[in-house]
């Protein structure tokens, strides 16, 4: 094969990641592939109306999230720096550890925040099939309980 062939095929290869990529920038654009706002899918049980009412709401804290995700990510990868250095320093591990702790604790107080301005204004049923989605997660069997051996929820399941 001569050098030809290589650089014809050199040139296919490079205009076909150029598309590729051109069509995933202006589908991002012109379809909106845009994320779904916090805790979304903890509404998904309430009526179609209620839902377009909190999405505002959760859509106001998209930003915060982003930002206490990220920052978690850096704490999760000093822990593995930490953790895969050898020989490892049991105090930089106990700082990493720290932190990653406190930044779990800011990200939780967030959610609490979001869920506290989501339920603050919904009648008791729509607060239990919200707190309902909150408590349960859903697995391949179905929902079950967060915790193992945990009391039978007072709160209905969210719906399949």
């Amino acid at each position: 094969m001569n050098s030809r062939f290589w650089l014809t095929a050199a040139l296919l290869v490079s205009l076909s990641v150029n598309l590729v990529v051109a069509g995933i920038v202006i589908g991002r654009g012109v379809g909106g592939s845009e994320r779904p706002p916090p805790l979304e899918w903890a509404i998904k049980p309430l009526d179609a109306e209620i839902r377009e009412q909190l999405r505002p709401v959760l859509r106001a804290h998209m930003s915060d999230m982003r930002t206490r995700r990220a920052s978690m990510r850096e704490r999760n990868d000093t822990l593995l720096e930490v953790i895969n250095t050898d020989p490892m320093d049991p105090q930089a591990l106990e700082a990493a550890l720290l932190a990653l702790r406190q930044e779990t604790a800011r990200y939780q107080e967030l959610m609490h925040g979001i869920v506290q301005d989501v339920v603050s204004d919904l009648p008791r049923e729509q607060r239990q099939q919200v707190l309902g989605m909150l408590l349960h997660q859903r697995g391949e069997r179905g929902v079950k309980p967060l915790r193992s051996g945990a009391e039978p929820s007072r709160f209905p399941p969210p719906p399949r």
